[in-house]
């Protein structure tokens, strides 16, 4: 995952209620940002400049930036020898789906981004 630090696609990725997606254009462009929930002042954890040449090509890099995260992270914390999985599961449990990004709720995030330009992941207990 190149350009993303460990500690953000962790930090992601076990946070998956505490999210907020944005795309937005500028002079024909689009970006777009993954920040911390409004708990953590939106906090910026992942952000690209706008150089999407329309807001779909944005979204799909979001989502395939997000199950890079997936993939990434349930390997890392698979690996009990590796030393997330050593300070985050040192029981080695397995991870409980709810405490951690999936791929169904990356597909509610893109279609709320498609749909609104923006969604925060602590707003889908309302939703659901």
């Amino acid at each position: 995952m190149a350009g993303i630090s460990r500690v953000t696609a962790l930090e992601i990725f076990t946070q998956p209620k505490d999210l907020h997606f944005s795309v937005g254009e500028d002079g024909g462009t689009w970006g777009f940002a993954i920040t911390r929930g409004p708990g953590h002042s939106f906090k910026p954890l992942l952000t690209a400049q706008p150089v999407f040449d329309d807001m779909d090509q944005a979204v799909k890099d979001v989502g395939d930036i997000l199950a890079a995260i997936c993939e990434t992270c349930r390997a890392e914390l698979d690996d009990k020898t590796s030393l997330s999985a050593q300070v985050l599961n040192p029981d080695n449990r397995s991870l409980e789906e709810a405490t951690v990004l999936t791929a169904e709720l990356i597909e509610w995030i893109l279609q709320e981004l498609r749909a609104n330009r923006k969604v925060g992941t602590y707003e889908k207990a309302s939703v659901s």
